[in-house]
């Protein structure tokens, strides 16, 4: 008797795409950047090789495709904790550097990042794409700082986001390490993060010359 071949579901392009994407996200969390390739994700989606290729050509424009969906991702969680609606500038920047600093674990974003950030030092486009989103990131933290702290000079602002950040990327740097950070280090970072972002102006950096927070 014939095998009967089940049929290939037919997909809209979009929804196409994010399955690739998906699956090849999948891939980079569980096997690392080295086994992300065309034939793969393809095999893995139960697809052919060369439907994966119409998408998206190469492996380059696949992973700036995976870059991008993690950054969207990133701005749309971080970017509602910012802009929360009934909060006050001094809880909405604690909830952002909370997030930001993994006081509540996000194990598959630290993941990524880490993949993500050795795939940027050997791809210009994938460089590009991650500094475009610190770009956003420390945009969002100086505007919340700028409210918290009036009249901070704007590169005192600016360095203070990029410590906050900085901050953030080291623990998720470590955060599959065996000697990863604990949750009560994680709160005592996000309170030192706090003191920092929210510090007066020092002499001269006020125009007025009193702290008005």
């Amino acid at each position: 008797m014939a095998t009967v071949k089940t049929p290939r579901q037919r997909l809209d392009p979009d929804t196409r795409r994010a399955q690739i994407v998906r699956t090849a996200l999948d891939v980079l969390l569980e096997s690392g950047y080295a086994a992300v390739s065309i034939k793969n994700v393809a095999e893995r989606c139960g697809i052919r090789l060369s439907t994966v290729q119409h998408h998206y050509p190469g492996k380059p424009r696949l992973m700036a495709a995976v870059i991008e969906e993690v950054a969207d991702r990133c701005i749309r969680k971080y970017g509602h904790l910012a802009e929360a609606s009934g909060a006050d500038a001094r809880e909405r920047l604690r909830a952002t550097i909370g997030a930001l600093c993994g006081v509540e674990p996000d194990a598959e974003i630290d993941t990524l990042f880490v993949e993500l950030w050795a795939y940027a030092r050997r791809d210009a486009n994938g460089a590009a794409i991650l500094r475009a989103l610190y770009d956003q990131g420390r945009a969002m933290l100086s505007r919340l700082i700028e409210e918290l702290v009036p009249g901070l000079a704007p590169d005192e602002v600016r360095q203070r986001a990029v410590t906050i950040m900085a901050a953030a990327d080291g623990l998720a740097a470590i955060s599959s390490a065996p000697t990863a950070v604990g949750a009560a280090d994680r709160r005592a970072t996000v309170s030192h993060l706090m003191d920092l972002a929210k510090a007066p102006p020092a002499a001269g950096d006020d125009p007025d010359g009193e702290y008005r927070a």
